[in-house]
């Protein structure tokens, strides 16, 4: 996927849209801090670009860190969005399902973002630990922020009420930067849960009946919402998934005791889980460490 410097600038605006829960938030990243490892020296990589997570890791002294992503233009629009120097930072370009030799027990920390709501549960997971196991010192560990199967029965129509009963109080005709920073992560919200509810059996997403719940929601909001920052975020965040090139299409929200198993039964122990409580859909978001055995 090659793009010119304007379209990767213009992929760095697009992703700028979204907010948690798509993308890590102040709690998840105190969360993924805390989970690094206490090492003097070694090396780390993060699955994708994750800017807060290339960020986070570049700013713990001793460690040369790495990136393994699909494209060379998610990468460069990440950059953009990243507030450390990237300089120094070693890029490898991988499906993740296809194991890199050359980074064979070298890695002390994997850090990941949804790294595998992009794959099949459970058999591209299984594939994809054990690679991540095979480049991982032993004691190294894998810290990931996950979304999975709520812990109740979800109800889209309920959260989108509420949801929009929130916005809606947002000033439409001159909102302020905060404002704006409420509705990202209210569509955020409601992009996450329109794959909570076509999620099926093993988890797997149903990806027209998320498409449809898509077009229905732009729809309804489009009738309440015409402010340009408000219809951007609306068209940017909820796009339809047409598996054109360069677009990872979200596949698996499993349920969270049948991960730890594949993870148990991969290598790892699971040293720390941690559920990041939303009343809305509780037990979904989880941060977690997965140490190799």
């Amino acid at each position: 996927m090659d793009l010119t410097h304007k379209e990767i600038q213009k992929m760095a605006h697009w992703w700028s849209l979204f907010d948690f829960p798509l993308r890590p938030g102040k709690e998840d990243l105190r969360a993924f801090k805390s989970l690094l490892p206490e090492i003097q020296t070694g090396q780390g990589m993060v699955l994708g670009a994750t800017p807060e997570l290339v960020d986070l890791l570049l700013g713990q002294k001793g460690l040369k860190v790495k990136i393994m992503d699909h494209f060379e233009a998610s990468v460069k629009a990440m950059e953009i969005l990243g507030h450390s120097d990237w300089s120094t930072v070693e890029i490898s370009f991988s499906d993740w399902l296809t194991r890199a030799d050359n980074l064979t027990a070298g890695i002390n920390v994997i850090l990941g973002d949804n790294a595998f709501l992009f794959l099949k549960f459970p058999n591209e997971w299984r594939k994809l630990i054990e690679n991540l196991n095979s480049y991982l010192v032993e004691g190294g560990r894998i810290v990931a922020r996950g979304f999975f199967k709520p812990g109740v029965t979800f109800n889209f129509q309920s959260y989108f009420d509420k949801s929009l009963s929130r916005i809606q109080a947002i000033n439409q005709k001159s909102p302020s930067e905060a404002d704006i920073r409420t509705f990202s992560k209210e569509i955020s919200a409601l992009r996450l849960c329109t794959a909570l509810e076509a999620a099926g059996p093993y988890g797997l997403i149903d990806r027209k009946e998320r498409n449809q719940r898509i077009c229905s929601v732009k729809e309804k909001l489009a009738q309440s919402f015409d402010h340009p920052s408000c219809r951007e975020i609306i068209e940017a965040v909820l796009f339809l998934e047409t598996k054109k090139e360069g677009e990872l299409i979200p596949t698996s929200i499993p349920d969270w005791s049948e991960v730890k198993i594949l993870f148990e039964t991969s290598g790892f122990t699971i040293a720390s889980d941690i559920p990041l409580e939303n009343e809305d859909f509780p037990g979904v978001i989880r941060c977690y460490a997965a140490v190799k055995n």
